[in-house]
């Protein structure tokens, strides 16, 4: 299951109406933000695989509650670190990614 990613670049092909712009923007955003710091890394990435499942029932919750046809929830899921930098996180679980 592909996750819908927000593409801009659609919303500007053509110009859109009031209407349509407001069909098409979603009026609310939520974030839940946790920090957290472990000594041990594993903790870090058993902290992530935790948080990849809720992103996924936060998301399927999203879409059941979902009353746009046009208009479908979006999930972000990433990681910050002080001295790394950002890192966008998939809500997929690595092992569920196709090999080559």
């Amino acid at each position: 299951m592909g996750v819908p990613h927000f593409d801009r670049g659609a919303m500007m092909r053509r110009p859109m109406t009031p209407q349509e712009l407001e069909d098409l923007m979603s009026r609310k955003t939520y974030v839940i933000e946790l920090k957290a710091e472990f000594e041990d890394e594993t903790r870090h990435e058993a902290l992530q695989k935790i948080l990849r499942r809720a992103a996924r029932q936060i998301y399927t919750s999203a879409m059941l509650l979902n009353d746009k046809e046009r208009v479908k929830p979006q999930i972000a899921l990433h990681s910050e670190d002080f001295f790394a930098g950002t890192e966008q996180l998939t809500i997929k679980e690595p092992e569920d990614e196709p090999t080559e």
